[in-house]
């Protein structure tokens, strides 16, 4: 049997406060990914770039553009540099 509890409101300090933290961590994750390509960007070419045409180089190309466009794009989003505020979510920067 599931027990519903009764939760206190969230108050406007502890939106953003929850706000700058993600912003933090999703600064922290962008970081490590970035140190991470660079790090291995000798490899990637030797084993990638240079390689000749595979399913498994499609499918790394695959991953690569699209997780981290994804990565860059939610990362824009959520710095309040994107066209809506992260803390508001509906107000245009515009």
């Amino acid at each position: 049997m599931i027990e519903h509890t009764h939760r206190e409101p969230v108050s406007p300090r502890q939106i953003v406060l929850h706000a700058e933290a993600s912003r933090y961590m999703t600064l922290v994750g962008f970081t490590i990914l970035l140190w991470d390509h660079i790090c291995t960007i000798d490899e990637e070419i030797r084993f990638i770039w240079t390689a000749s045409r595979s399913l498994v180089k499609i499918l790394f190309l695959v991953v690569w553009v699209v997780g981290g466009s994804d990565w860059f794009f939610g990362s824009y989003l959520i710095s309040d540099m994107g066209p809506v505020s992260a803390i508001s979510g509906a107000c245009p920067l515009g």
